[in-house]
């Protein structure tokens, strides 16, 4: 949850190319994600925010109180949405290794991402649900996310589908395997795309406490 823009495994991989693809470098973060919004995407994201802000979202819960409670009453959702996260990433990782049949290249690039975007968003989904029925607190931050993802899921699945062929000119341009890079840079994707399901598990686990 707190790494940084731009920041990624991917974006390292491509180099100067991705920070070319993301704009000016004068521009903050929060100004480029503001061209990305709608006027509806803005007010259902400003709505979401305004409920995590909204007094008595902010701090932590006492042990004895009902969102405390409920949030540790299944301390075993964490670890069976852990398990999820790594079923789902185990298995497209293997769609990632060498086959003999499937070389990876451009178009090979393009069909594991069109099976990555609905398996992780499934995946997303179920554990916002879970959140949703854990805690008030985690409920608003289920509904922060569905928002987000809502305002900008469209826009970085445009700018995704623009990888493989970025990924190729930047690698040709310094030379490397073509098929072993490119599988760095689909792997580098696939931990990108995890990452708000990451943030979410691990607010959940925050949530719960040691106990778990």
């Amino acid at each position: 949850m707190s790494r940084k823009l731009g920041t990624s495994q991917l974006a390292g991989l491509l180099g100067e190319a991705a920070a070319a693809e993301t704009g000016p470098s004068g521009e903050d973060a929060a100004q480029r994600l503001g061209q990305w919004l709608g006027a509806f995407d803005a007010v259902s994201l400003r709505s979401a925010l305004r409920a995590i802000g909204s007094p008595g979202a902010a701090g932590t819960a006492s042990a004895g109180s009902p969102a405390a409670l409920a949030a540790r009453a299944d301390p075993e959702q964490v670890r069976v949405l852990e398990q999820d996260l790594a079923q789902v990433r185990e298995a497209l990782a293997k769609l990632a290794a060498p086959d003999a049949d499937a070389a990876l290249d451009r178009r090979r690039h393009l069909e594991l991402q069109r099976t990555m975007e609905p398996r992780i968003g499934r995946l997303r989904d179920r554990v916002r649900q879970a959140l949703a029925k854990a805690s008030p607190r985690l409920a608003r931050l289920a509904a922060l996310d569905a928002a987000m993802e809502q305002a900008f899921s469209a826009r970085e699945q445009k700018l995704l589908v623009t990888l493989p062929a970025l990924a190729e000119r930047r690698l040709a341009e310094r030379g490397q395997a073509a098929e072993d890079a490119l599988r760095q840079v689909l792997l580098a994707e696939l931990e990108l795309r995890l990452e708000p399901v990451r943030g979410l598990i691990e607010a959940f686990r925050n949530e719960v406490g040691p106990q778990s």
